[in-house]
């Protein structure tokens, strides 16, 4: 294992919060430090990365949901208008037995 290799081994195993506070007491030098710094880049960019992942996630999630609740809407609007027919339907057949039965 290389140099390189077995530093970032230890960096893991330190965590990102040692590392900073090992940087910011000066305790690497040159390509220690370079490494370091780098290794913090790239743990920054995971984490980016997996928030934004996390957002579409959710995003996609709440417009399944909407499309959901506009399917929902849909056949709620539909469900109305059968309704408000069926009562225009009522309302003619009771005009018609009325005027049948003054007949």
């Amino acid at each position: 294992m290389s140099d390189y290799h077995e530093f970032i081994a230890i960096l893991i195993e330190l965590g990102e919060a040692k590392v900073r506070v090992n940087l910011a007491e000066g305790l690497w030098a040159n390509r220690r430090k370079s490494w370091a710094e780098q290794w913090l880049r790239g743990e920054e960019l995971k984490l980016d990365v997996a928030t934004k992942v996390a957002g579409v996630s959710s995003a996609r999630e709440a417009n399944v949901i909407a499309q959901l609740s506009l399917n929902a809407a849909r056949s709620a609007k539909n469900a109305a208008w059968v309704a408000a027919l069926a009562a225009v339907i009522a309302a003619v057949v009771a005009v018609l037995v009325y005027l049948g039965v003054k007949a």
